[in-house]
């Protein structure tokens, strides 16, 4: 059936609309933005460049392309689109929001002044937008992880809570802020990974999150305190703030209290926190931060049913029905599935936490010989070892080749079971040692030999 379907709508994107002879350039738009929603990037872009040969001049069409090139993550072709709408349209908003992105991402790849040349293009472009409207989309947020990038910290955050302020219907903000408050109190951890040259002690992050206002500052103290297993002084910090109102989502807290009293070996109480996370959501943020603990582990087939679940309570149906069908022992006290992936969690934070820049999604497997579940560009946290640990545990075997002319090497072998296939995953790190990446093909021959 779903084979008819989708031969139903290539027809009927390929068919001449209102009985004409020929299709309109709006029309191959129309065609190209439905491929484009559905995945289909190659037929997509013909779409689009049909358009362009009714009228080279089409902004829609152009928008198309460079959405396309974004996907692929190619920056600087899509850079290239959008430049050519600023050149029919320069005061478009929606252009230069895109080049700022397409400036800001293309300028991790590139050497030290070229960085600051591209960094700088790109604050020019976010600034374009915000001197005609500081609310538009979420220019702020785009912003505020440029100035991430640049580690000022301190002034990503105030953007993202600027941007918070302004729109507060926009979820993606909300969520994204935890992730730039990490790297601030993480940066004495991170200093060599990204290259910090000056860094606060983890005292000196604290006394700067105490200065805030922002109850997102008083939830990241005792974050920091949990990262530095420091348990009791974070558990009084969160709980001190669930006895008041919050500007933040409730769910952060339970979710860290869960973290805590797992890694305290608590298991009851940890799974009641991660309930009450659940149980206690009412709009699409609050869903969002549970999504952030669960996402690692879903199959496609998951991650379309979740984002196409509307309503909050179809949401809290998908994670009740996630970890029960996971659930091995139904009838216990606990769900060991649901307690051995928050063990995994707090092993992947110690030892596969990766927060410096990450290569192109396309560089690492050019031939397409792995098959990448739709989760996958979703880990922002981890490596690639540590998101193979959170799906699947421990390995059966683990394999590392020495030698002078062998690369740094691992590869993972897990056992076939009742449940899966027999597994194997090759790493080689990328840039720095902790940055490790999946690799299909292994050439050297000893480490063939011993794989």
């Amino acid at each position: 059936m779903k084979v008819i379907l989708k031969l139903l709508f290539l027809f009927i994107i390929s068919t001449p609309l209102f009985g004409s002879n020929e299709n309109t350039a709006a029309d191959y738009v129309a065609a190209g933005d439905s491929l484009l929603q559905i995945g289909n990037l190659d037929e997509a872009k013909d779409k689009f460049k049909d358009a362009l040969g009714k009228d080279k001049k089409n902004i829609n069409a152009r928008f198309g392309l460079g959405r396309i090139k974004i996907e692929e993550e190619e920056w600087a072709d899509a850079n290239d689109e959008f430049e050519k709408v600023l050149d029919i349209d320069p005061q478009n908003k929606l252009a230069h929001y895109y080049r700022g992105i397409c400036y800001r991402e293309n300028g991790k790849f590139k050497v030290l002044l070229q960085r600051k040349w591209e960094w700088n293009r790109s604050k020019k472009h976010f600034f374009a937008v915000m001197e005609q409207d500081s609310a538009f989309r979420d220019v702020l947020l785009q912003y505020a992880i440029l100035l991430q990038y640049r580690h000022k910290f301190d002034k990503a955050i105030h953007t993202a809570h600027r941007q918070i302020r302004l729109r507060p219907d926009l979820v993606e903000p909300q969520i994204r802020i935890f992730r730039i408050y990490q790297y601030f109190i993480f940066q004495d951890v991170d200093r060599d990974l990204i290259n910090l040259e000056n860094t606060l002690s983890s005292s000196e992050i604290i006394d700067w999150l105490e200065k805030q206002t922002y109850d997102h500052a008083r939830f990241m103290i005792a974050e920091k305190y949990r990262s530095m297993d420091e348990y009791t002084q974070a558990v009084t910090v969160l709980n001190d703030m669930l006895q008041t109102p919050l500007s933040m989502p409730r769910q952060a807290i339970y979710l860290s209290l869960a973290r805590i009293y797992y890694a305290r070996l608590h298991a009851e109480k940890a799974e009641s926190y991660f309930w009450r996370a659940v149980d206690e959501m009412d709009d699409d943020v609050e869903a969002g931060i549970v999504f952030q603990d669960v996402k690692y582990i879903l199959t496609d087939q998951e991650y379309a049913e979740y984002q196409s679940s509307k309503t909050i309570e179809q949401k809290k149906a998908f994670f009740r029905h996630l970890w029960a069908k996971r659930n091995p022992t139904p009838i216990a006290a606990i769900n060991y599935r649901l307690s051995e992936h928050y063990h995994r969690l707090l092993y992947a934070e110690e030892n596969y936490t990766y927060r410096g820049f990450r290569s192109r999604f396309s560089q690492v497997d050019r031939m397409g010989y792995i098959h990448y579940p739709a989760s996958y560009k979703l880990n922002e946290e981890f490596n690639d070892k540590g998101l193979i640990y959170i799906r699947h545990g421990k390995p059966d075997e683990q394999v590392v080749t020495q030698g002078r002319a062998v690369p740094v090497n691992e590869s993972w072998m897990y056992y076939e079971t009742a449940t899966s296939p027999k597994m194997i995953f090759h790493f080689t790190p990328e840039r720095e040692s902790k940055y490790w990446r999946f690799t299909p093909i292994i050439e050297n021959q000893q480490m063939i030999r011993e794989r």
